[in-house]
């Protein structure tokens, strides 16, 4: 595959170690312990996620992750093992409280999407009025009697008026529907409201 960088931490200090991958296991160990002086036997190599590497497997694995650099931590078993325990019983409080906090985070977003909730169902119900009340523009006899009131053809003969006065002879239907518009408009400011 080829060759890896590996940085090995220990009791402070950092080494640099170039891995290929067909190194076995036992021949990094050799390695670590003419770097450190930890017998073989006494090592726990530990990666960056706190995951121990314990066989040769795990270390082909974790060469192949990591991309061609990655970083272990050394511990010695006669030693450090007690402090290796203490950090990770720290860092499972830290575990503990972030999980608090995630959840305490997380009641409060169900809170807000209750809360969002009930804000669009009375959205809804506002909405429902307003729709009906759009629809009675739907009513047929309103709508006849709405027609008797407003002079369509009168409207229609000044939107072509003003379309002949702009120089718009061939106007499509569009334009003539706005033209009416405005003419209605009109009317209904300055008509409309005298009646």
């Amino acid at each position: 595959m080829g060759v890896s960088q590996v940085t090995v931490e220990h009791k402070g200090f950092t080494f640099q170690l170039q891995v290929d991958s067909d190194t076995e296991f036992e021949v990094f160990k050799s390695q670590l312990y003419s770097l450190t002086m930890v017998p073989p036997e006494n090592q726990i190599i530990i990666d960056s996620s706190d995951v121990p590497i314990k066989s040769h497997a795990d270390f082909l694995a974790r060469i192949e992750f990591g991309g061609g650099t990655f970083t272990v931590t050394l511990l010695d078993n006669s030693t450090d093992k007690k402090m290796h325990k203490t950090a990770v019983s720290e860092a499972e409080k830290a575990d503990e409280e972030l999980c608090r906090f995630l959840q305490a985070q997380e009641e409060a977003l169900f809170r807000k999407q209750q809360a969002k909730e009930n804000g669009e169902q009375v959205f809804a119900s506002k909405l429902e009025g307003y729709i009906s009340g759009v629809l009675q523009y739907e009513d047929p006899l309103r709508q006849a009697k709405a027609r008797e009131t407003v002079q369509v053809e009168e409207l229609e003969e000044k939107a072509l008026m003003a379309l002949a006065k702009e120089g718009k002879r061939n106007s499509s239907i569009e334009e003539l529907d706005h033209y009416i518009l405005v003419q209605l408009l009109l009317w209904f400011k300055q008509s409309f409201r005298k009646l």
